[in-house]
């Protein structure tokens, strides 16, 4: 009697792998689902994931750029100051 029951509840797919019959496994659709959207939520928080670090890469570049050429800026500043210092210097003295 085992036998019967246990040939009519399970199948072989390939040896020492056995699995139910769909007429006696009624959950597996659900988790089936369940898997595939597991997988779309963790493909989804990759994609989200790598997404954000190239903008945030790219805000610090941008970031770091800006204040490269601030620091210039107040360079070439600091130097047009200091010549015009000298040709008020040098106009001062001529006088």
């Amino acid at each position: 009697m085992s036998d019967i029951f246990h040939k009519s509840c399970y199948t072989t797919r390939t040896t020492g792998y056995k699995y139910r019959t769909l007429s006696t496994n009624t959950g597996e659709k659900a988790s089936k689902e369940n898997k595939e959207t597991n997988v779309f939520d963790r493909k989804f928080k990759e994609l989200k994931n790598a997404i954000t670090s190239r903008i945030n890469k790219e805000v610090d570049d941008t970031q770091t750029a800006r204040i490269k050429i601030d620091e210039k800026f107040d360079k070439v500043n600091s130097k047009i100051n200091t010549m015009l210092d000298l040709k008020d210097t040098i106009t001062m003295l001529r006088q």
